[in-house]
């Protein structure tokens, strides 16, 4: 069995959350909860936790097992299958979202020309070379990548830091706590993407310790974007609300020694982020299938590939069906597999009286 250690796992946590939110969650909880936004992420931080450990308390009581397994232990073969089939979809349809996410962005801020069809074929190509190579060799390029990504972070608020009017965040409680309860459930969807701990707990070195291992990364992540949060004393918090990617607009600002354009640069490091993320959920869509059908070896990485492509051109063809599917649809449908269903899982578990250690 392939293992990754607790902090080759943290990054990957961090860097799957962190790579898809910090670009659309400021405009959107603008929206709702304005210059207390940072609020509804210190919020959605404390209800991650819980969902992280109701996770984590899963996972240990089947170590060396993934969820396809266990749940045919609590739920027997049929409805165990079925519930791992409903996950495949799910998985399938973010992974669809977060690729036509991308080329939406890159069609409107940098490759205004290239065919939607062949940005994703160029993601999954990568992808799928990744997968090939195997779990362990993406997390320790994961893990050497992860400085990086912190320290582009670091200087880009450096740099900025003199435009900031932090007088904007206040008065708190400006629209009273709804607003800011509001925002922090669309967050929460976002932090609830842990839930790939349920498909990997299986290469974890150290599942006894995966609850602290996942909470730390929840408030690493709550922490950046809390950082993405300054896109309101940047802007302002009408302004920020309006401006679809705010912390975009503030790269294309970013200049160094009277240098400017280098937002091409640090965009180089946001799509290594997300393709990390189309990786993982590429490797966990492939396991998913193989255990489902007793397959072997790497036979099903080309029938994911393709779908990996396909889909996102079929589903999410303009940015305002993403934003509305990510408004709308994705907080319900991320609770539903974030927490309900694993916290469901547990409440079994716990019945049968299955033991930590699993069977």
């Amino acid at each position: 069995m392939k293992t990754i250690s607790n902090r080759q796992f943290a990054f990957i946590v961090i860097i799957f959350i962190s790579s898809t939110a910090d670009i659309l969650l400021p405009t959107m909880t603008a929206i709702l909860a304005g210059r207390d936004s940072w609020l509804s992420v210190i919020l959605a931080a404390i209800f991650a936790s819980v969902i992280v450990l109701i996770q984590a308390r899963l996972v240990q009581r089947f170590p060396g097992k993934f969820f396809p397994e266990y749940a045919r232990i609590l739920l027997g073969p049929y409805l165990g299958n079925l519930l791992t089939v409903l996950y495949l979809l799910f998985l399938i349809y973010i992974s669809a979202a977060i690729i036509g996410e991308i080329n939406q962005i890159s069609k409107t801020v940098f490759f205004m020309q290239t065919p939607e069809i062949i940005l994703a074929l160029l993601q999954t190509i990568a992808a799928a070379y990744a997968v090939f190579l195997g779990i362990e060799v993406v997390a320790r390029v994961i893990e050497a990548a992860f400085p990086i990504g912190i320290f582009v972070r670091v200087i880009l608020i450096f740099v900025v830091y003199g435009d900031l009017e932090m007088s904007r965040f206040l008065p708190i409680f400006d629209q009273g706590f709804i607003p800011i309860y509001q925002g922090s459930l669309r967050v929460t969807g976002w932090l609830g993407e842990s839930m790939i701990l349920l498909f990997l707990s299986h290469h974890i070195q150290n599942i006894k310790k995966i609850g602290r291992t996942m909470v730390l990364s929840i408030w690493f992540v709550a922490l950046i974007l809390l950082l993405g949060s300054l896109s309101i004393a940047y802007f302002g918090p009408q302004q920020a609300a309006n401006i679809t990617f705010p912390i975009f607009e503030i790269i294309r600002m970013f200049e160094v020694g009277g240098i400017r354009g280098l937002d091409s640069l640090i965009m180089t490091f946001w799509y290594s982020a997300t393709l990390f993320k189309i990786i993982i959920l590429f490797y966990i869509v492939v396991i998913t299938v193989k255990k489902l059908t007793n397959g072997q070896g790497n036979t099903f990485i080309f029938p994911v590939a393709l779908v990996f492509t396909v889909l996102p051109i079929i589903l999410f063809v303009e940015l305002s069906g993403t934003m509305e599917f990510l408004t709308n649809t994705w907080p319900g449908m991320a609770m539903t597999f974030e927490l309900f269903i694993p916290a469901l899982l547990l409440l079994v578990a716990i019945l049968k009286k299955q033991p930590r250690g699993g069977v």
